[in-house]
């Protein structure tokens, strides 16, 4: 009886089951597939990174454009005031010009009559 399972195992041993082709085929497409998946989940990977690192650079530059906005608008505005201030003045000393002049032309005709 032994004999006899041995010599049965030996010759099961050459047989190859129906579906091995199949399977062997089916892990070659296998290993092509996963082959494919590894370069693209790189490729998304490395994508992912550049974005990120772009939107960072995007950032930083809207950040210094915006800091130079509020410069320009803190510049503009004192220069404004500036000018404000100056015409004040001006406004100012034309005022007190006219009242010296208005004086000075009361004195004037003042003089004139004798008074």
């Amino acid at each position: 009886d032994l004999e006899r399972n041995s010599k049965r195992l030996e010759s099961l041993k050459g047989v190859r089951p129906a579906f091995m082709d199949e399977y062997e085929q089916l892990e070659i497409e296998l290993k092509s597939e996963y082959d494919r998946y590894v370069v693209r989940f790189r490729n998304v990977d490395y994508l992912e990174e550049e974005l990120l690192s772009y939107d960072e650079l995007n950032n930083e530059k809207h950040d210094d454009v915006e800091r130079n906005a509020k410069k320009m608008q803190k510049k503009f505005r004192a220069e404004e005031l500036r000018i404000l201030e100056e015409g004040a003045q001006i406004e100012s000393d034309e005022e007190e010009n006219d009242r010296s002049i208005t004086v000075d032309h009361r004195k004037a005709c003042a003089y004139e009559t004798g008074a």
